[in-house]
């Protein structure tokens, strides 16, 4: 549930309904429209009406004809079944910069493609997920895997970064994370920007390499649920009717990752 929608209300007008018994859209109808000027109940009457439409539809495709960061946040109970969480990892920032690894992972199954080994099947397995979630994937993973790989969008979108932004988290995933309590595995790269050197170790022989990169990549991809939930009962923690969402268990990382390098590499 929530007040915040295109032609609704700001987090502190929102969290204001909620301090005064408002609690969902028919509180506000019965009960809410002496808070707000005439214009402004009127905007957010529309914005109720408008978002009960999409609801009664009873399709959470159509609920993402709304792009508003809280009112995709909100739709996590709804839409996570059929989430496919999408990461890669490139030699570099630049568009030119081809993908050389990817991590998917879908009700903890967790699937790795690796340049001139699988990476070439990721835009097969990616027609049947009905929806990809990603960090920052619309500027970044979307368009290099299109430009590389061919990919088509036959898939619905959720791009978490500008949600976090809209909280206040970042700016990056490693800090949203680390704002809302996950500490990142020391034994793993810090950043993305170690990634082309373990790539050209790798190239030159080192199998380690790969399976560290792959760890990295995987843990990319694996935390976005894990931030999504955060960031979802974060949003809702001042709502009196709200129960926390538990916070997801990751899979053994190291075990899957270790086990296709054995199944990939192995001579």
């Amino acid at each position: 549930m929530t007040f915040q929608m295109p032609g609704g209300l700001s987090p502190a007008g929102e969290k204001a309904l909620w301090q005064r018994g408002i609690l969902t859209w028919t509180d506000f109808r019965l009960h809410g429209l002496k808070f707000f000027s005439p214009p402004r109940t009127r905007r957010l009457l529309r914005a109720i009406a408008a978002a009960e439409s999409l609801v009664a539809s009873g399709r959470w495709t159509k609920y993402l004809k709304w792009t508003h960061p809280v009112w995709l946040l909100r739709l996590y109970p709804i839409v996570a079944p059929d989430a496919v969480f999408l990461d890669i990892e490139t030699t570099g920032l630049q568009p030119h910069h081809p993908p050389i690894t990817a991590a998917t992972l879908h009700d903890q199954n967790l699937q790795l493609f690796v340049h001139k080994l699988n990476l070439h099947t990721l835009p097969s397995f990616l027609k049947r997920a009905r929806l990809v979630v990603t960090y920052h994937g619309r500027k970044f993973d979307l368009p290099r895997l299109r430009r590389h790989l061919k990919l088509p969008i036959t898939f619905h979108h959720i791009d978490l970064a500008p949600i976090a932004r809209a909280l206040g988290l970042g700016p990056g995933l490693k800090a949203a994370l680390r704002q809302l309590g996950w500490t990142w595995p020391p034994q793993l790269p810090q950043a993305g920007a170690e990634i082309p050197t373990l790539w050209n170790q790798f190239c030159a022989g080192s199998p380690q390499a790969l399976q560290t990169i792959l760890l990295y990549n995987a843990y990319d991809t694996a935390v976005l649920k894990w931030l999504w939930v955060a960031m979802y009962n974060s949003s809702l923690r001042y709502w009196p009717l709200f129960r926390p969402i538990p916070l997801p268990r990751l899979p053994n990382l190291e075990d899957l990752v270790q086990k296709w390098c054995q199944s990939w590499l192995s001579p």
